[in-house]
């Protein structure tokens, strides 16, 4: 979901406010992190070289326009090819997210207007209603906000529902591949301490018995299990430790000093 619930804007990223407590100065008992902004403390090595990868490729199909460029016009233009191709993809991603979400809050009788749909979001609804028919979740919660104030962060759950038999806590993802990080969001959620509805009434986590992250693609949709939530959990906390040091301890460490130059002898 592009902007969820009770989120707010930060120079540190997205935060949330808890709307029964006064104030929303990310630091404050009112503001927390989101659990991807934590989460995005994690170093993703992979990702210099998609982007590489990216643009290279733009590069190569695109010969004839750069060569009508100056140069610095072919550097703008190349090096942002990554990004534009990621924010499509997080569009098709949004739409996909947004109508699961609508469709799940309205007992699975909503029916979308795709008219406008790219046809790569098209295709991975029918794969998620092929995912459903499969596993027939008894779906309880859609889209939902958590919040911890004992290690203070907040985020948002996709859903959860009871599959053969069990509690389960899920996460859709839309992208090429489902990465391990996931578990750590699906931690995160379980353990705060509160679901936060949006007038800031608060009610408690269910004990989720099972995880998994439904993996849904333009041509296939899987359900897939995840496990070592507690070593999840640890991690994410570690994560925060992390968060927290750039946000609030980083531009305190280093303290001003003059700066000495002594000038080199003439050779």
């Amino acid at each position: 979901m592009t902007n969820p619930a009770l989120s707010i804007p930060t120079p540190n990223g997205r935060f949330y406010a808890h709307p029964r407590r006064a104030g929303s100065k990310p630091g404050s008992p009112s503001a927390n992190p989101s659990i991807t902004n934590i989460i995005g403390k994690k170093d993703k090595k992979a990702i210099p070289y998609w982007a590489a990868r990216q643009c290279g490729e733009f590069a190569a199909d695109n010969l004839t326009t750069l060569n009508t460029l100056t140069r610095d016009g072919v550097i703008d233009l190349v090096r942002t090819s990554p990004w534009r191709t990621s924010d499509t993809a997080a569009k098709v991603g949004s739409i996909v997210h947004d109508a699961i979400d609508q469709w799940i809050k309205a007992d699975c009788r909503w029916v979308p207007d795709m008219t406008t749909w790219p046809p790569s979001a098209k295709q991975m609804w029918r794969q998620w209603q092929g995912l459903v028919q499969k596993y027939k979740p008894e779906f309880i919660a859609s889209e939902f906000t958590v919040w911890s104030d004992k290690h203070g962060y907040a985020g948002t759950g996709d859903w959860a529902a009871r599959i053969g038999g069990a509690l389960v806590l899920a996460d859709t993802k839309t992208g090429k591949k489902a990465y391990p990080e996931v578990g750590m969001q699906l931690a995160a959620i379980a353990n705060a301490d509160f679901i936060l509805a949006d007038d800031g009434t608060e009610t408690p986590i269910p004990k989720y018995e099972r995880f998994a992250v439904a993996h849904v693609r333009p041509r296939s949709a899987s359900l897939i299990p995840v496990e070592r939530i507690d070593q999840c959990f640890e991690t994410f906390l570690g994560l925060k430790t992390v968060f927290d040091f750039d946000v609030n301890t980083a531009e305190h460490v280093l303290k001003w000093a003059p700066k000495i130059e002594t000038k080199s002898e003439a050779a």
